[in-house]
């Protein structure tokens, strides 16, 4: 199984006053293949970086601030924190009003025009999955927590902690039980809490919780303890008696979008004529005794294709785990005999819901918008880095009185060349700050924001890692906006 693997450069120093040499050649990105057979898919995913302001609201898991969230028309939905009520929302076409403003793009948008929107269709069964693979040390799979940090609110069955497995492809956890001493009377008993959440795209990612024994040494199944596709919870036992006599692999097992849990918690084999075999079943020690697996997971997944206003157009997402950035790579293919221009407009609608400040980031030389809450609610700083184009949008001016806009308009003008493609890069910027909550004027920044923004803007050609991972196709179009 393929995984990123970040080149690494020894410099060795021969004697004193020896040289570094010179720096090495710049790479060429890496060039995404088909994920391998097995290999799970999602489209929703935890991002993995930490909050770093007190939250009123809790986090999408244990370690992860926000999610990526994508709908059925490749947008980013939400953010966890309420970053959007929608992110690149793409629509196709030739605008009406030239050059653009807000209001016109808003009437343009909203009201039948000369946009084709991307339509919200898009089937799960169309997605198709890309390299990287990541493995369970790239991923957050499990965590033990006493719940406050969840949502929904939980308590342990017991003690102070649960274990919690995390909405992915193939989370697990598991535990070899050794049952050589064990008696035929071997009950295991456990309690679980589970809610199953399928995604936005149609169809969904088949959400499923189960509870299973392994063989140790091969990973193949031996039995089912407990299987669910609905969620709900409870008590429950399973005999152990046939295996008996040999160690095996306990495996909790979860797989959904990246929105909800499972809880495990009082995991025991009851049998009076041996010791507990289970080590730490209450989770009080944390994940000590228990460890976190998957089968491997691609954060990296195309759309279908649509046609919009005469091109074929797929839309891509690519999201690195423990990244303050996604990106959006669309790829707009000309069929056709002759050479065809639109205007191609992106449409973010902001979760701060006009109490949005909104500016450009110094450093990004105008290729980016960021924004933070002046009305100090949920909302968490974000920021588009779109290249060039042009960003119209209203700022909030004031601290706690929501008159801007949630309406972020990004427009380029596009021409792909008879039987030719292009390919127009975004890139959504989401931490764990709230800068609303510290803020003491609209001249506040949202700084960790601002610095992702310029680095992107000013590396995107130079540095590989903000093109790594394109596939052959996108990689194959001429990029438009950089």
């Amino acid at each position: 199984m393929r995984r990123l693997v970040l080149p690494v450069v020894l410099v060795l120093a021969l004697g004193c006053g020896g040289s570094d040499g010179p720096p090495p050649p710049p790479r060429d990105p890496w060039v995404a293949g088909p994920a391998p057979t097995g290999v799970a898919g999602n489209a929703a995913f935890l991002q993995g970086v930490a909050s770093v302001d007190p939250e009123p609201f809790p986090d999408a898991f244990p370690g992860s601030a926000n999610l990526w969230d994508l709908a059925a028309d490749f947008s980013l939905f939400d953010g966890w924190d309420d970053q959007f009520d929608g992110g690149l929302a793409l629509f196709v076409g030739t605008l009406a009003t030239t050059p653009p403003t807000l209001a016109s793009l808003a009437g343009e948008v909203y009201l039948p025009s000369g946009l084709e929107g991307f339509p919200s269709d898009q089937a799960f069964a169309e997605l198709s999955f890309h390299e990287p693979v990541y493995a369970a040390a790239d991923l957050l799979l499990a965590a033990a927590s006493d719940g406050s940090d969840l949502f929904p609110l939980t308590v342990p069955v017991a003690g102070t902690r649960s274990a919690f497995l995390a909405p992915t492809g193939d989370s697990r956890l598991g535990q070899v039980v050794d049952l050589t001493s064990a008696s035929d009377a071997a009950i295991l008993a456990w309690s679980d809490q589970v809610y199953l959440y399928g995604g936005l795209v149609t169809g969904g990612i088949g959400a499923a919780y189960r509870v299973v024994l392994r063989d140790p040494d091969t990973g193949a199944l031996l039995a089912t303890a407990r299987e669910s596709l609905v969620g709900a919870g409870g008590d429950h036992s399973f005999s152990l008696a046939p295996f008996v006599g040999r160690p095996v692999l306990l495996s909790f097992e979860f797989r959904s979008a990246g929105l909800y849990y499972a809880r495990i918690d009082a995991v025991s084999v009851v049998d009076v004529a041996a010791p507990e075999p289970i080590v730490n079943g209450g989770f009080e020690n944390g994940l000590a005794g228990w460890t976190p697996s998957t089968g491997g997971q691609s954060q990296n997944l195309v759309s279908g294709t649509r046609t919009l206003a005469g091109l074929q157009v797929t839309r891509g997402f690519f999201a690195a785990p423990g990244s303050h950035w996604a990106r959006w790579v669309d790829v707009f293919d000309n069929p056709g005999s002759a050479a065809v221009t639109r205007d191609v407009v992106y449409h973010s609608v902001l979760g701060s819901a006009g109490c949005g400040v909104v500016y450009q980031p110094q450093g990004a030389a105008g290729r980016a918008v960021a924004s933070w809450d002046a009305c100090a609610t949920q909302t968490g700083d974000l920021g588009i880095v779109f290249g060039s184009g042009s960003a119209h949008f209203l700022s909030n001016d004031t601290l706690g009185s929501p008159n801007g806009s949630p309406d972020v308009f990004v427009v380029h003008p596009l021409t792909v060349p008879a039987g030719g493609k292009a390919a127009l890069v975004h890139f959504v910027l989401i931490d764990g700050h709230d800068t609303g909550r510290t803020a003491t004027g609209v001249s506040s920044r949202a700084t960790a924001i601002d610095e992702q923004a310029a680095a992107i803007a000013s590396g995107f050609w130079s540095d590989p890692v903000y093109r790594d991972w394109m596939t052959a196709e996108q990689s194959s179009a001429t990029i438009a906006n950089w």
